[in-house]
């Protein structure tokens, strides 16, 4: 059976091992402002949240979120998602953030990440394009 189980910061430290196999690779190609180890900090710092897509006990997903606040509304932002066969599990962890984020008063659900995810987040509307210059 298929769930989207949220795990909490006292029991991340055995989900380690495949949040640095799964986040690592997506990270570098994003170019992140973030290191698999700064993610697991505010995981455990209660910073961030941590989401894990499991069938039976096979992990096929991981996706990090996190809460911004902003002057006129609070977001939740995911800050990172990997792993196979979305078509499987994408629908299920939307539904699952989206019950999150209504209950935490967040008025939208963002990602910014690579072009590839318009695909794969089609109840997602693309506003845009995030650039970065290093100086």
């Amino acid at each position: 059976m298929l769930n989207v189980v949220g795990i909490t910061s006292d029991d991340i430290d055995i989900y380690i091992p495949i949040l640095k196999v799964l986040l690592d690779a997506s990270i570098k190609k994003s170019n992140a402002l973030l290191t698999v180890d700064s993610i697991i900090k505010a995981i455990k710092d209660r910073d961030m949240q941590l989401w894990i897509v499991k069938e039976d006990e096979k992990i096929s997903a991981v996706c990090v979120t996190e809460i911004l606040i902003t002057p006129l509304c609070r977001i939740l932002g995911i800050v990172a998602l990997a792993g196979g066969n979305h078509k499987q599990w994408k629908d299920l962890l939307e539904q699952t953030l989206t019950d999150y984020a209504k209950e935490k008063a967040c008025k939208y659900i963002e990602i910014q990440g690579r072009r590839g995810w318009n695909r794969i987040l089609n109840n997602f509307k693309q506003i845009s394009v995030v650039l970065r210059k290093e100086v």
